[in-house]
């Protein structure tokens, strides 16, 4: 079972069509914030030819770069020695995700898990949630953009250091799987065996 949450038309209609007949699966098109209204996200022209130009490995990056920053894109592209690339907009319903599961029916309690890539905006969602019902098992976020496109680890700043305060707060314990995301368990124990490099890991109120 699970809850699967995107914001944009043309992805979500990819999403449904990956998941075709999978039992047991809900489709949520709408952006998970802290706040319920509308926002525009900024992501790229997939029509354009200056996404075409991008060889395969690029273009599947670049589709996984909508943002509310509308210059995330360009800087991720660039990252990557390439040129500017064309961009769209979309207006998006956005939503708290406690809003959206009891929209849904779904129990905080019953969630094992949750994943959250949002280009920058996962510690603002991670820090909104009331963890005195919702206590997934596991929490894999990413961190790379929290303080900026590509801060981490050279601009680790407030907004990295603000979500791992918050899950230590609500006894996870948090270990950086590589410059990309984090995981946060409640549970150590499930962390032994997995090859993971502990001595990274932090527990509750650490800093």
């Amino acid at each position: 079972r699970g809850l699967l949450v995107e914001p944009l038309t043309h992805a979500m209609e990819q999403l449904r069509a990956n998941y075709e007949g999978c039992a047991g699966l809900l489709f949520e098109q709408c952006a998970i914030s802290d706040s319920e209204g509308e926002r525009t996200l900024h992501f790229p022209d997939e029509g354009d030819a200056s996404f075409a130009a991008m060889d395969e490995k690029m273009r599947t990056i670049a589709q996984g770069t909508a943002s509310f920053d509308p210059q995330h894109t360009h800087k991720v592209v660039k990252a990557q020695g390439l040129g500017a690339v064309a961009m769209r907009e979309e207006t998006c319903r956005c939503s708290t995700l406690g809003a959206v599961l009891e929209a849904r029916g779904v129990a905080p309690g019953s969630v094992s898990l949750l994943v959250v890539d949002t280009e920058g905006h996962d510690h603002v969602i991670l820090n909104s949630l009331d963890y005195s019902s919702f206590r997934p098992d596991a929490i894999l976020f990413e961190h790379r953009h929290a303080d900026g496109t590509w801060s981490f680890p050279v601009r680790a700043g407030a907004n990295f250091a603000s979500v791992n305060q918050t899950l230590h707060e609500a006894g996870y314990t948090t270990v950086r799987l590589d410059l990309m995301d984090t995981l946060a368990v409640l549970e150590p124990s499930r962390l032994e065996g997995l090859g993971l490099n502990l001595d990274s890991a932090a527990g509750p109120g650490s800093a």
